[in-house]
């Protein structure tokens, strides 16, 4: 590693190994670009342990605003970039575990954008329309990186029910527990004795916005990774169809043929995201949360749906049977 001669140098440009290997493949095209200040001490009375004093600009525990800026761009030396994590002899044998380490290493914070009206950095607000969190963390241990990184953690379980259904004529006998919902195809075989295993399956449903930032027609980037024996595994979505075919709008794209395997999401979990979600379900979550005092802020227009839930205390889970 060399520090970097602010008389001489302007910009310290480097490739990474995965970028050497695509641009000897001639596949090289990049296309976006982010900004990072992961080496850059804003204020320096916020280091543990710091006892300057006003001698050194600091005055109330803050940094003299004005002194702030000649530290960063004058006084402090920077390192020369560092393109290269892993050894000759791993990037030989598995270049995928060199573009892993990479992504581990480097890059992990970009800088967001901040709305110019507004004077508050840009937070998250996540609210359970349908289930709720069990656990919350403020910071993500990844043990590849062998370190904490600021990403916030909130922690959710789906719970499946079960019962014991009958395939017979006699609605009555055929009734499950009272709220309980089948879903057919999730259903197992009928056995001998007339009687199957009914499954009621449970969902999230989650309104996430970002306070404080720029609203866009896309806010968000949806990733989703598989947790085993050697750490975090992404997943691939299937790719969805393009609605342009020969610079026309169609209605009905051709489906891509995929034939899904676990390195793809649709394989484990069903992913709705914006107007894919039904109206229903969204409204019945709104109506939730209003019944706690909870308001959100959403475009959707849901009906008054107060009078609509049985509240009747009396009312028995157990399923009916046929009294002799």
């Amino acid at each position: 590693m060399l520090f970097s001669n602010k008389k001489e140098d302007v910009i310290d440009l480097k490739l990474t190994m995965h970028g050497r290997r695509l641009l000897s493949e001639g596949i090289f095209k990049p296309v976006y670009y982010s900004f990072y200040d992961d080496n850059i001490l804003y204020d320096a009375a916020r280091v543990s342990g710091s006892s300057a004093g006003p001698s050194e600009g600091i005055v109330g525990g803050f940094e003299i605003q004005n002194n702030i800026q000649k530290r960063i761009r004058e006084e402090t030396p920077y390192l020369k970039a560092q393109h290269n994590f892993s050894s000759r002899e791993v990037r030989n044998d598995d270049p995928r575990q060199s573009t892993e380490r990479e992504k581990n290493y480097i890059l992990e914070s970009p800088l967001g954008t901040v709305d110019i009206n507004s004077f508050k950095s840009p937070a998250w607000e996540v609210s359970f329309l349908h289930n709720s969190s069990s656990a919350y963390t403020t910071a993500f241990e990844n043990p590849n990186k062998h370190q904490l990184v600021q990403i916030p953690q909130v922690e959710a379980e789906i719970i499946y029910k079960t019962a014991v259904g009958f395939d017979s004529p006699r609605p009555r006998r055929k009734r499950l527990p009272r709220g309980f919902e089948e879903d057919p195809e999730l259903n197992s075989s009928v056995f001998e004795d007339g009687t199957y295993m009914a499954i009621d399956p449970d969902y999230i449903l989650l309104n996430v916005e970002e306070k404080n930032s720029v609203f866009m027609s896309k806010n968000y980037d949806i990733e989703i990774y598989e947790s085993g024996s050697n750490g975090w595994n992404k997943l691939d979505f299937k790719k969805r169809p393009d609605k342009i075919v020969d610079n026309i709008l169609v209605d009905n794209p051709p489906q891509p043929n995929i034939i899904l395997d676990p390195s793809y999401v649709e394989y484990f979990f069903d992913v709705l995201v914006d107007e894919e979600i039904p109206e229903n379900l969204i409204c019945r979550g709104i109506q939730r949360l209003k019944s706690k005092d909870i308001m959100i802020d959403t475009e959707i227009e849901c009906p008054d749906l107060e009078g609509t839930f049985d509240i009747n205390p009396y009312i028995s889970d157990s399923p009916e049977v046929d009294c002799p």
